[in-house]
């Protein structure tokens, strides 16, 4: 995480950086674009030179990379719950006007008490039918557990993992 654009270029060579900029998360560059090891490094400062890295996120269900405890982009919200001991996970509401899906906490539960700098965003993938009020009600919610029973008819998946700069 203590790596400058400059030292990442001299790393991985000019070829490998793809730099993105104007989004609502800031600048970042992706390191190896459009392959499995493909990796998005969100920078701290608003323009160059970028000298901190803010997080990196990897997004791509093909991704190479994985967690000790197998926590990878496409898991679904069950299977993070059940690897967090059954803790819930909280979430902005896929309604929120910004950062949608992104995990605030993982409530004390093995995936925070493992990987403390770990976060991620969830997406809504697809959905059984769901009664007209409870999906009202749902909307209306700024942010989600995990538990709540509407989410029993809305598969829900980890579209990225972000590993945080907490320094």
């Amino acid at each position: 995480m203590n790596i400058s654009y400059a030292d990442l270029e001299k790393q991985v060579g000019k070829q490998a950086l793809t730099p993105h900029e104007n989004t609502v998360y800031g600048n970042f560059t992706t390191v190896w674009e459009n392959t499995p090891k493909a990796v998005n490094v969100y920078w701290k400062e608003k323009s160059a030179p970028f000298k901190t890295v803010n997080y990196l996120e990897v997004v791509d269900p093909a991704s190479v990379y994985r967690t000790q405890d197998s926590l990878q982009v496409g898991l679904g919200l069950r299977d993070l719950v059940r690897m967090n001991n059954n803790m819930p996970l909280t979430f902005r509401n896929f309604y929120a006007e910004e950062r949608s899906g992104l995990i605030t906490s993982f409530n004390n539960g093995a995936i925070a008490e493992r990987n403390p700098c770990l976060s991620g965003v969830l997406e809504w993938s697809r959905q059984e039918n769901i009664y007209k009020h409870d999906y009202e009600a749902f909307k209306k919610q700024e942010m989600v557990e995990s538990y709540d029973k509407i989410l029993s008819r809305i598969e829900v998946n980890l579209s990225a993992i972000r590993v945080l700069n907490k320094q």
